[in-house]
């Protein structure tokens, strides 16, 4: 068999594993911390970074291309059109340079030699002396010529002026027919025929060099001067303004606009990505060192921790989402705005299952980085930080679903309130702010419903229970509590003192008094396995417990702790819940029995103290904490004779200073001014539960015996 001791060893490691509060968790804060940092730029990371284009001239668009963020374009298709017709009505400019025009002519007339038909060029001589000779003499006159009028390096379809620059720099515009263009030899040889024209016009183009070269520098800074006198014009597109509507076909124009915009994108996504991570490594680490700083016991609990992450990382991810909805939904003319961005959700949704103080801080947080993220607006930054701080407001007193709609009407009320004021402020009209006040009551509509989505997850990480929850456990047909209503109709009555008195005491301390309330209804159910074991079940004078051994006596005691967290497992009740079953008695001694077994143990017989030890572990919330505290007092006022006010508050204050003293309360967070309030509410409780100044009445023998002395 098991010792007693080692028995106790295994429970008290049991207790310490499944108690939600100190149960071990496979992740620390700096994973979650880094997870909620890499899904936030993941998921705002595609509202910065927009989507690559692939323009083509020709394509039909399907559908309305809008510009992501305020672009510049400088149309540069219209400018350059106008260069272009600017550059035309100057004169080309040709200079004048002969240099290699005499030594091409004089390879030229080589070719007209005996010997030429050895060369390369054999098959463009003509192979006739006498009409060789004939034009070889022709092409020294067309040489002449064009050593004196010049001999241009293009060729003109048409008579245009050009501007001659000779090597004094001197210009002078002339006509592109006075000067001699290459191509055209055909008209200086018409007594040729048509085979030896052509022959000589191809030695001619193979060797004769240009007097006249395109001056391409003198023709590039005129294009620069005519550039800077006719600057491009820039065109302001604003975010979510289409550039290009659905059925158009691509033309140059667009295409160049969308190439800048591409252009423009890819330039400021580093940057963008950039300015993104830091803005969330911002918005992240100041909730974190507020957590850190002010509130220690959220910090320090990973699953509170994780809660929190998983709720702000989710709520952004619904706005990116809820943004892209949006933007394709239209009612008539009337399109979504990003007013309906359920930003608010948050706080909502915190203030219901973590802790009001956080709700404000990340909600703000929030509002912070989603209005500059995704909405861009300042007024929808002020409309969601008082939607949200209206979200805490309300659901801090939430109990019902129908309220729970109500906190999102209300959110939608204040938000539209701000809008409005805002938009007085800036002076616009009423017609712009309407598609923004039709937005605003989706968007508290949706903060409503989020919230409630929101719950079960956050509940099942932070091991936290809603008020919803908590008050479907406050149903006294709940089975358990119907079963120990039967079974332990004692124990079922000291449950529900317990609950007045500890939902009492929670509410003046500001502690989660619904929670206080349901934890004081489970937290004995383990009692009616064995319920005769135990005093407030006990209708007759006989003691089970006198025929038992002290060491029998206290496993039976410390047992009711483990059956009654097995029963509220298979039953799945909530583990915030279960903490009260596990805490309520703490680590402290089954003084009785201890003290019996002490006195019953011979000179060599050791007492070991932890079999006598309830499994803990010790209170970890100030809820748990008053539970335990109630407890003690509870079970000490059905001792007290004739209770009055006085008595009551002595004994108040000496059970409560005991369980202080004996460290149990160390890890509850519950300071010495609780403990005084606490004190002071089971005073006022107690002595409303046992009317310790009722009238007394008198019997009826008593008022005849007064009457009869009257008559006398």
């Amino acid at each position: 068999m098991i010792s007693f001791s080692r028995r106790n060893k295994i429970a008290n490691k049991s207790a310490l594993e499944k108690s939600s509060a100190l149960k071990p968790v496979r992740y620390d804060r700096r994973f979650v911390f880094f997870l909620l940092l890499a899904s936030l730029v993941l998921i705002l990371s595609h509202s910065v970074l927009e989507n690559r284009f692939e323009p083509a001239v020709g394509v039909v668009i399907e559908k309305d291309i809008y510009v992501p963020k305020e672009f510049v374009y400088t149309d540069e298709y219209n400018a350059r059109l106008k260069w272009e017709e600017e550059f035309k009505k100057i004169p080309e400019p040709f200079r004048y340079s002969d240099a290699g025009f005499s030594a091409s002519t004089d390879k030229l007339l080589r070719y007209f030699s005996n010997n030429a038909e050895d060369s390369q060029f054999a098959d463009l001589i003509i192979t006739n002396p006498a009409k060789r000779t004939h034009a070889q003499k022709q092409v020294k006159e067309l040489i002449d010529k064009a050593r004196k009028t010049g001999l241009l390096e293009k060729t003109y379809s048409e008579d245009v002026k050009v501007r001659i620059i000779d090597r004094t720099g001197i210009e002078r515009i002339v006509s592109s027919s006075e000067l001699m263009q290459p191509g055209n030899w055909e008209q200086y040889f018409t007594d040729l025929d048509q085979d030896e024209s052509a022959r000589i016009s191809g030695l001619l183009d193979k060797f004769l060099s240009p007097t006249l070269k395109y001056d391409e520098s003198r023709a590039i800074k005129e294009f620069d001067r005519i550039k800077a006198d006719n600057l491009p014009e820039k065109i302001t597109f604003h975010t979510e303004e289409p550039i290009i509507l659905a059925g158009q076909e691509l033309s140059e124009r667009h295409v160049e606009i969308l190439k800048q915009l591409e252009q423009y994108l890819e330039k400021r996504n580093f940057l963008m990505l950039a300015a993104l991570l830091g803005f969330v490594m911002l918005t992240v680490v100041f909730g974190v060192l507020y957590m850190k700083k002010f509130l220690p016991f959220i910090y320090d609990n990973v699953r509170d921790v994780a809660a929190i992450a998983f709720a702000f990382g989710s709520i952004v991810f619904i706005c990116y989402i809820v943004q892209i909805v949006a933007v394709k939904v239209e009612i008539g003319s009337l399109k979504f705005t990003n007013a309906v961005l359920p930003v608010a959700a948050l706080a909502l949704t915190l203030s219901l299952i973590i802790n009001v103080r956080i709700s404000i801080v990340f909600s703000v947080l929030a509002s912070i980085l989603i209005s500059i993220i995704l909405a861009s607006r300042s007024a929808l930054m002020a409309a969601f930080i008082f939607g949200s701080l209206t979200g805490v407001l309300n659901g801090v007193s939430v109990r019902r679903r129908s309220e729970l709609f109500m906190s999102g009407v209300w959110i939608a009320i204040v938000e539209a309130i701000v809008i409005c004021l805002v938009g007085i402020l800036h002076g616009e009209p009423f017609d712009a702010l309407r598609a923004d006040l039709i937005s605003v009551i989706v968007s508290g509509l949706l903060c409503a419903s989020i919230a409630q989505v929101l719950l079960l997850p956050l509940e099942m990480i932070s091991h936290r229970v809603s008020n919803f929850t908590l008050l479907e456990l406050s149903d006294l047909n709940h089975p358990l509590l119907q079963q120990l209503l039967r079974k332990a109709p004692g124990t079922f009555q000291h449950s529900q003192h317990l609950a007045l008195l500890a939902q009492s005491a929670a509410k003046a301390i500001g502690a989660n008094s619904l929670l206080a309330r349901i934890g004081a209804y489970f937290h004995d159910i383990g009692k009616m396995d064995k319920p005769e074991y135990f005093t407030e079940n006990q209708s007759s004078n006989e003691n089970p417990h006198d025929k038992l051994k002290p060491s029998l006596s206290a496993a039976v005691i410390r047992n009711h702790v483990l059956d009654g967290v097995g029963l509220a497992e298979a039953a799945r009740v909530p583990s915030a819940v279960i903490d009260f079953i596990w805490q309520h008695h703490g680590t402290g001694l089954i003084s009785v029995f201890y003290r019996r077994a002490l006195e019953l143990s011979g000179e060599d017989e050791n007492v070991n103290r932890l079999d006598y030890q309830y499994p803990g572990p010790k209170p970890q919330t100030p809820e748990t904490g008053i539970l335990m505290l109630a407890d003690s007092v509870e079970a000490a006022m059905r001792s007290i004779n004739s209770p009055s006010a006085n008595k009551i508050e002595r004994m108040v204050k000496k059970i409560i200073a005991d369980v202080f003293e004996s460290g149990q309360l160390d890890e509850c967070e519950l300071t010495l001014k609780d403990l005084t309030m606490i004190a002071d509410d089971f005073t006022r409780t107690l002595c409303a539960m046992y009317h310790t100044r009722r009238v007394v009445y008198p019997e009826a023998n008593e008022i005849l015996e007064a009457e009869k002395k009257k008559q006398e």
